[in-house]
């Protein structure tokens, strides 16, 4: 078997909601290729190459993250780094974990692990 392709997000659910209502690779196929009546569904899956596309839908493939799903993995990964320091009693740590969770609360954003 050979490895999964990573695609866009909003390529890689509208293939999972189209498998969710039994539509095989071939019809998914054809949408790509614009034998559709929807246009919108032709338009999202045309984003990556046809050949992408095939490999993906033979041999899997992995959602590639938007831009917040970065940042969340980004802001996680140094909020975790620094509480570990703060354990230990850095103050430098500590100031920044308050720091992370502060700004985060005053912007309404929730990120599991560090202020949700």
């Amino acid at each position: 078997m050979s490895e999964k392709v990573t695609i866009p997000a909003d390529v890689a659910d509208l293939i999972g909601n189209m498998r969710k209502v039994g539509c095989t690779n071939e019809e998914i196929a054809r949408v790509a290729m614009g034998n559709t009546s929807i246009p919108l569904y032709h338009e999202v899956l045309s984003q990556i190459p046809f050949d992408t596309l095939l490999a993906a839908l033979v041999n899997g493939y992995e959602r590639e993250q938007t831009e917040e799903e970065r940042a969340h993995a980004a802001i996680l990964k140094e909020y975790r780094s620094a509480w570990i320091d703060a354990g230990d009693g850095d103050e430098h740590a500590n100031g920044f974990t308050d720091g992370v969770e502060f700004a985060l609360n005053t912007l309404g954003v929730k990120i599991g692990g560090v202020n949700a």
